[in-house]
């Protein structure tokens, strides 16, 4: 896959957090006691928090969430979300793919929050971007990813890349990557 081709993906795939955070949030008429408040540290050391609010809406830590920290030609560090959406019953934006034997896993805030990170279990895929720089680390390309659950009730592990792929701006680089994760319905 080209650079190009990650780019958009990326400005897509925001876009379409942003889509999903709008639909399910919103004021419900009732009031909120905080205990669905996250937080992620930015890559320039502010720190950026959001409730999870509204009937329907599930962008907070109660189905999951990863732990990440990049170092290198980018750096970030954070905790996000688990973004799980049920539609009608059934799942939206992060789905188990049977045919891969995974989970295409979204985790992120919604709003106006820049920081997203995307993976894919079954093929060993971790990607993060905030807008300006993509990082995209593979499965025997540099990651090695360790997994103690990755079934279609959901997944846990961690993943740990050197040289990672960097796309900013600027060109490009490498960037080291430590996470870990957990999703589940």
């Amino acid at each position: 896959m080209t650079a190009g081709m990650w780019g958009r993906r990326s400005i897509a795939a925001l876009f379409a957090l942003a889509l999903v955070a709008s639909a399910c949030g919103g004021d419900d008429g009732g009031s909120s006691s905080g205990a669905n408040d996250t937080s992620a540290t930015t890559s320039d050391g502010g720190s950026d928090t959001s409730t999870g609010g509204g009937s329907g809406n599930t962008i907070n830590d109660d189905h999951g969430k990863v732990n990440f920290k990049i170092t290198g030609d980018a750096t970030a560090e954070g905790e996000l979300p688990f973004v799980y959406v049920e539609v009608l019953g059934m799942s939206g934006l992060s789905v188990y793919d049977e045919a891969q034997n995974g989970w295409a896993a979204w985790f992120g805030k919604g709003g106006d929050a820049k920081q997203l990170v995307q993976m894919h279990t079954g093929t060993g895929i971790f990607s993060y971007t905030d807008g300006d720089v993509l990082v995209n680390g593979v499965k025997d390309q540099g990651c090695t990813f360790n997994y103690s659950q990755n079934d279609k009730d959901g997944f846990k592990g961690s993943v740990d890349c050197k040289g990672a792929q960097v796309l900013k701006g600027t060109g490009t680089g490498k960037a080291d990557i430590k996470a870990t994760f957990e999703g589940h319905k």
